[in-house]
């Protein structure tokens, strides 16, 4: 007996890099960028973005827009198909963890980061796991992206770095024209 593996339509779709605190006001300038990993184009009608500080509120349902194998696509600001603000705009950080989530039309989870420390609210990874910490916070007009680019662990401290200014890259792979990091997993500038 031969068995089919069942690839669920989302496979590869990722969250890969945010603005959610932009060089001016927030309003109408914060963006998020995914990525499709996976080999089959995915059509991103009916799904939708959540944030969290203290609880998951959706601020963003998508428009049918395909996006294929290897491809990039911005929400918010300069998106395109997806273009508009976040309602309410993303958390930018502060005190204890914020999180940013992506979900299918069903409401399945596909993909989260959290960002910020600590994680009083207790925000879960894609796994269930509730990390002590997430990815570090960027402050205004830097990004933060997986690196690697599009890539996944499920662990946003390690799968998440804050890239400066000159290294955000909407709708594009990431890459950092930085010499290194510090011990937050920002990227510095060596100049």
């Amino acid at each position: 007996m031969l068995l089919a593996l069942v690839m669920p339509a989302h496979a590869g779709l990722l969250i890969n890099e945010v603005v959610y605190d932009p060089a001016s006001s927030d309003d109408g300038l914060e963006w998020v960028e995914l990525c499709n990993n996976g080999t089959d184009t995915i059509d991103l009608a009916g799904y939708s973005l959540e944030n969290a500080g203290s609880s998951w509120t959706e601020v963003y349902t998508l428009a049918s827009e395909s996006l294929a194998p290897g491809a990039y696509v911005i929400v918010g600001y300069g998106g395109g198909a997806n273009t508009g603000s976040f309602d309410p705009n993303i958390q930018n950080g502060g005190s204890d963890s914020d999180g940013l989530r992506l979900k299918d039309s069903t409401g399945t989870v596909i993909d989260t980061v959290i960002y910020d420390e600590p994680n009083t609210n207790s925000l879960t990874e894609d796994d269930g796991t509730v990390p002590s910490a997430g990815a570090a916070s960027a402050t205004s007009g830097k990004s933060i992206g997986r690196y690697p680019n599009c890539t996944d662990t499920n662990v946003s401290a390690t799968d998440w770095m804050v890239f400066a200014s000159t290294d955000v890259t909407p709708g594009a792979e990431n890459v950092t024209t930085t010499s290194g990091g510090d011990d937050t997993g920002t990227a510095t500038d060596d100049t």
